[in-house]
């Protein structure tokens, strides 16, 4: 239970490394725009471009419902209440003045200046595993007794648990609990997935 507990927590909150200092030289602002930094993940870094790439814009064009994205913002006073009117949803910061978003409107390419999006990116599978995850260095104490690793996922809150379950049974992965004060699943997966 201990071991479960301590992966859970690393599963939690190594989603996104998070550079706590900024320095002020480094958001160094013209005309209200900040300049372009490279978006820092602990899968990877996104050099910042500015625009969409063609890869994206087929993303965006496939959304039903909503989809996570990566978005960097051109400025640091974003009106919240905006972006989510027009289907921009900031979910957590990342480096820098950059989010992990869900974006509901298909049409968000088309308004990128009006909503202060300077680049939207992909989110890379390996963008979403924990790094004892990525590099398949997983404790003893994780694995279950048929071999499959055991642990927490956390989902952001646009998502629902029973929208999750059913995803994850669709993968036929065993679930073995359900935390909804941190919208979470506990779930065993088969090592290679």
């Amino acid at each position: 239970r201990f071991g479960f507990l301590i992966l859970m927590l690393i599963t939690i909150f190594s989603t996104v490394q998070s550079v706590s200092i900024v320095d002020a030289q480094d958001t160094n602002q013209l005309s209200g725009e900040l300049n372009l930094k490279p978006i820092i993940l602990k899968s990877r870094v996104i050099s910042d471009t500015k625009g969409v790439d063609p890869t994206t814009v087929a993303e965006i064009a496939r959304i039903e419902t909503s989809k996570h994205f990566i978005v960097s913002l051109g400025k640091e006073d974003i009106d919240r209440k905006f972006l989510e009117e027009n289907g921009v949803k900031l979910l957590s910061y990342l480096p820098y003045n950059s989010w992990f978003v869900s974006i509901s409107n298909k049409n968000v390419v088309d308004n990128l200046e009006k909503l202060s999006i300077r680049s939207i990116h992909v989110i890379q599978p390996e963008d979403k595993l924990s790094q004892p995850l990525r590099i398949d260095n997983i404790g003893s104490w994780s694995i279950n007794e048929n071999g499959k690793i055991v642990l927490a996922v956390k989902f952001y809150d646009d998502i629902k648990l029973e929208d999750a379950k059913a995803t994850m049974g669709k993968y036929a992965f065993k679930i073995y609990d359900e935390i909804d004060t941190i919208n979470s699943l506990v779930l065993a997966v088969p090592r290679e997935k």
